[in-house]
C-alpha cells in the first residue's frame, strides 16, 4: 500500500471557485466561525505526492496529515488577502443555512451546498484546527506560510480588477 495524504483546505481556494467571487465583491462571509484552519498550499501538496509516489518504499503504509505552518481564522485569512491583493475585502461569520443559501443562489445544487456547509459545522468544531509536521518529514522542509501564497498568487493577478 502506497502512503495516504490527508490535506486541510488549500489556499487556493481563495484565489479559486466558490471563495473568489465573494473576495471580488469585498465580502467572504462563511459559516466558519473563530476557530482557525491550517490552511496548505496546494504546491506543498503537489511536492508530497511527488515524493511519495516516487519514493514508495519510504512511504508505505503511511498517512500523512498535510497542513500549512500555522492555523489562521478565515478573518486573518482574509485579512492576508486584502493587504497582498491592495483590495478591500473583509470577513463576516454567517450561519450554516445562511451559507447553503448563498450557494444554492450562485448556482450549486441544495444537497451539494448542505454538505459544503457541514464541513464547516465540523471545522467549527476543532477537529482539524492543528498543524502537523508531516510536510517537513517528507520534503525536508517546513511548508510555505499562507502569507507566500497571498504575495504570490497577488503578484500573479489573482485579484486583480
Amino acid at each position: 500500500m502506497d502512503g495516504v495524504l490527508r490535506a486541510s483546505n488549500f489556499d487556493q481556494n481563495f484565489d479559486e471557485e466558490l471563495w473568489y467571487a465573494p473576495l471580488m465583491e469585498g465580502e467572504l462571509a462563511l459559516p466558519a466561525g473563530s476557530v482557525p484552519e491550517p490552511f496548505i498550499d496546494l504546491e506543498d501538496v503537489a511536492d508530497v505526492a511527488t515524493a511519495v509516489l516516487t519514493e514508495p518504499g519510504l512511504h508505505a503504509g503511511r498517512v500523512y496529515e498535510l497542513t500549512g505552518p500555522r492555523a489562521l481564522t478565515f478573518a486573518e485569512a482574509v485579512e492576508v488577502l486584502a493587504l497582498a491583493s491592495g483590495l478591500p475585502m473583509t470577513y463576516r461569520q454567517i450561519s450554516p443555512q445562511e451559507y447553503t443559501d448563498v450557494l444554492v443562489a450562485r448556482g450549486v445544487p441544495r444537497e451539494a451546498a448542505q454538505h459544503v456547509s457541514e464541513m464547516f459545522v465540523m471545522m467549527a468544531r476543532g477537529v482539524i484546527a492543528g498543524t502537523t509536521d508531516d510536510v517537513r518529514a517528507v520534503l525536508g522542509r517546513p511548508p510555505r506560510s499562507f502569507e507566500e501564497y497571498a504575495v504570490r498568487a497577488a503578484a500573479a493577478g489573482a485579484w486583480r480588477r
